[in-house]
């Protein structure tokens, strides 16, 4: 992934108009009406990063991308340098643009209505367990795949088909389904299964019932007048709502454990992303933290720190009995504490040397997350800081258009579900100059791969309260 410019030259200063470099993949392409010019000046630079890529594969003894089915579910390692994880985001990106330009403007529309089908044709393969149908290796006739899935063998061919332009699935030979690499992937892959499952379920039919939110509520940023609240007819807010739903509850409880799985939400890019080691013996407090699964992971890489998980009662009230039950959970019982808070309330915890949260403040409009943050600035010490783990938003352009298709995706989910937002810089440090103007921006960092940055805030010298 592109790296923000302050990975080369330390903090970021509070007058940094961007958190990221310019792309090198595209950033010279000249925008002009000579489409071979561009098409040209892609296709090199798609030649020499794909040089760069193989020849890191070729000496790290790793196997090239192919379609094979035995293929590895990941290209590159995720501590392989900078420079070829640059690499292969470039490759991506070029491929894109090159795709566009090929197809040119006539041919969007035609292009687009593949993908709403896209989405119904993974629903419908998680509906009628296809992924678990279909052996692990060999093929199964369409006939047998159908009768076991009790669908018509016609609808089979037609969803199956359309799967199979996007990678999913392959006919090894005629009126026979096979696993292609990413559908085998997604067959073992109970984490993606789950994120799948939610994004068709949930995600899309709030994602289709926007118009009609934004039409209904003009102007609104309540929590209760989204598009969530129309496709599921609720006056509720999201997480109140999904209280009275327990498997769908259940359902997203999951999803959160299989976001933590996903590299580029990684919990060891919250580990990389601040020098944890370097507070010595401290109090780390992990607002709205959930079961407690990040200051896991650092427990039990920061011998030193003693953390507490704070969440409502109904998330915390069997965490500690399930953290008793992990292989080292007597040890990690004696440094991690569950505490039943509200982080609308004020913090009871007083001094601590972080005040934590971690993909907490983009499910809030800004009103909130401002209400979120003023509760920790009166506790806090001399030594205190607080570190938001979020995204920051690029400007438009700024990364590699697959990067930013995922993260733009992303702060629509935050507006259907929530009326929130994925934040750039300035709409972050909008947010903090209205919590309290003592507070200080020290610094943003986000690591090689990750989607989110590590934005650390203290209250200047001589300030704490």
């Amino acid at each position: 992934m592109l790296i923000p410019s302050h990975l080369h030259g330390g903090p970021v200063s509070s007058s940094s108009d961007s958190l990221f470099l310019t792309c090198p993949a595209f950033a010279h392409i000249p925008n002009s009406h000579h489409s071979t010019t561009a098409m040209e000046e892609l296709g090199v630079k798609l030649e020499q990063n794909i040089k760069t890529l193989n020849a890191y594969l070729d000496a790290s003894e790793l196997p090239r991308p192919s379609f094979d089915r035995d293929t590895p579910p990941a290209v590159l390692p995720h501590d392989a340098p900078p420079e070829v994880q640059d690499a292969r985001q470039q490759i991506m990106d070029a491929s894109l643009r090159l795709f566009r330009l090929a197809a040119g403007p006539s041919e969007y529309i035609s292009h687009f209505r593949t993908g709403f089908n896209e989405t119904a044709v993974v629903q419908w393969l998680l509906h009628f367990q296809i992924f678990d149908i279909v052996p692990p290796e060999g093929s199964i006739k369409y006939t047998d795949l159908a009768a076991k899935a009790n669908v018509a063998v016609v609808h089979a061919k037609s969803v199956i088909r359309m799967a199979m332009t996007s990678g999913l699935f392959e006919e090894p030979e005629p009126q026979h389904v096979g696993h292609s690499a990413i559908s085998l992937y997604i067959r073992h892959n109970q984490h993606e299964r789950t994120r799948a499952s939610w994004f068709c379920d949930v995600a899309a039919p709030a994602a289709a019932a926007m118009v009609s939110a934004h039409a209904r509520w003009p102007q609104s940023l309540s929590r209760t007048h989204t598009a969530y609240n129309v496709a599921n007819e609720t006056d509720l807010p999201f997480f109140e709502h999904l209280a009275q739903l327990p498997e769908r509850k259940c359902h997203f409880e999951n999803l959160m454990k299989a976001a933590g799985t996903a590299r580029h939400l990684s919990v060891e890019h919250t580990i990389a992303s601040f020098d944890w080691a370097g507070l010595g013996e401290a109090t780390v407090v992990d607002v709205g933290g959930s079961t407690g699964h990040v200051s896991i992971a650092l427990a039990r890489q920061f011998p030193s720190l003693i953390f507490v998980v704070q969440d409502l009662p109904d998330v915390v009230v069997n965490a500690q009995s399930d953290l008793r039950s992990l292989p080292d959970g007597v040890a990690l019982e004696k440094r991690i504490t569950y505490l039943p808070h509200s982080f609308f309330n004020p913090q009871p915890v007083q001094g601590a040397a972080v005040y934590f949260l971690r993909m907490i403040l983009h499910d809030w409009p800004t009103d909130d997350a401002v209400k979120i943050l003023s509760q920790l600035v009166p506790v806090l010490g001399k030594n205190s800081r607080i570190i938001v783990v979020d995204s920051v938003m690029p400007d438009p352009g700024a990364v590699p258009l697959q990067v930013e298709r995922v993260l733009r995706a992303q702060d629509l989910t935050m507006l259907h579900s929530f009326n929130a937002q994925e934040r750039a810089a300035e709409d972050w440090k909008e947010i903090f100059s209205k919590v309290d103007d003592r507070l200080e921006l020290k610094a943003i960092k986000q690591p090689p791969g990750s989607d989110m940055a590590s934005i650390e805030l203290v209250l200047r010298e001589g300030e704490a309260v």
